[in-house]
């Protein structure tokens, strides 16, 4: 029965009914089937998450910290010198890191080997 369980796949696990992660011998069953590429893929996945929250909350900021100026009569000194604020650079950096973490879980997806992943793990 406990070899069985080790050949399950994660998909399978999920779609037992009674499925709960939270259960020691379910999550030890997990890790074990999870694969390195699966671990990394799950790991990016979750900072490309946090990214997308990050830019979230970003966009709401720069909205209220221009209509803040706005109500005051103040302007973005930043804004002024270069034409962009700090919040403007601060979404499009958070847009770009979500664009490459995109990026890398296709690539991770189809393109990297077992030595390439190795090499990820290693880091």
């Amino acid at each position: 029965m406990e070899s069985a369980r080790q050949n399950l796949t994660i998909q399978e696990l999920n779609t037992v009914p009674q499925f709960d992660r939270r259960h020691p011998m379910i999550q030890q069953t997990v890790d074990s089937v999870m694969t390195e590429k699966q671990r990394i893929l799950s790991e990016t996945s979750q900072a490309k998450t946090d990214a997308e929250e990050v830019l979230r909350v970003l966009i709401d900021s720069r909205y209220k910290s221009e209509r803040y100026l706005a109500q005051a009569s103040r302007h973005d000194a930043l804004k002024q010198v270069t034409g962009r604020s700090s919040m403007d650079n601060a979404i499009a950096s958070t847009q770009r890191m979500i664009e490459t973490l995109e990026r890398v879980m296709q690539e991770i997806q189809h393109d990297l080997g077992d030595e390439d992943l190795a090499l990820l793990a290693d880091d």
